[in-house]
């Protein structure tokens, strides 16, 4: 009997997964042909760092940290004059960065 491997699924926003398929179309590949071959070059080691590091789930913690390490020295170098509108900015890019490290860790669980 032939091996017709596993059948992988995975969630992605609706929109994304249309522009990946038609830029695929667009340079005559299928989106499977894509996903299989990114899935070879990753085995063999070849995807590049920016890519492999920024997906990762298990530095989270890590990443996180960081994010709270940047936000203090922002704060810290504030001007008094407009403290309070760069405080919320650099809020709001917080709590982005965590609402995505969250986003991640629980489509890991899945």
């Amino acid at each position: 009997m032939v091996n017709k491997g596993t059948l992988a699924t995975f969630r992605v926003e609706s929109d994304l997964w249309e522009q990946f398929k038609a830029r695929a179309t667009e340079n005559r590949y299928s989106a499977s042909a894509l996903l299989l071959q990114f899935v070879e070059d990753y085995v063999l080691g070849n995807v590049p760092d920016a890519i492999d590091g920024n997906t990762r789930i298990d530095n989270l913690d890590r990443r996180i940290d960081g994010l709270d390490e940047r936000l203090y020295n922002l704060e810290k170098r504030l001007d008094t004059g407009n403290q309070a509108d760069c405080i919320d900015g650099v809020d709001k890019h917080l709590d982005m960065g965590v609402a995505r490290a969250e986003c991640l860790d629980k489509n890991s669980e899945v």
